[in-house]
């Protein structure tokens, strides 16, 4: 209990200086319009089912069926719980 109350006294007496007052701001800011990660992708690419197939079709494999709502289920309860 006493090393609980000595960390808040600490706390307490060093946070103003962990903040970032003095620290320095980027001169240059990328508007968010002009981030990749808010632009569309091109129309011209292609999807990934077709990407896929064309590798199965390379490979001269065929794709497997639907996997059945139990297996389903039991892929999803072991991506969940890991």
């Amino acid at each position: 209990m006493r090393m609980r109350s000595a960390f808040a006294a600490m706390l307490a007496l060093t946070t103003p200086t962990w903040g970032f007052e003095n620290s320095k701001r980027p001169e240059k800011v990328t508007p968010l319009a002009k981030h990749w990660a808010f632009k569309m992708p091109a129309a011209d690419q292609r999807s990934i089912d077709d990407l896929i197939s064309t590798n199965l079709k390379n490979k001269q494999l065929t794709p497997v069926s639907q996997a059945s709502r139990e297996v389903l289920v039991r892929r999803t309860f072991h991506v969940i719980t890991g």
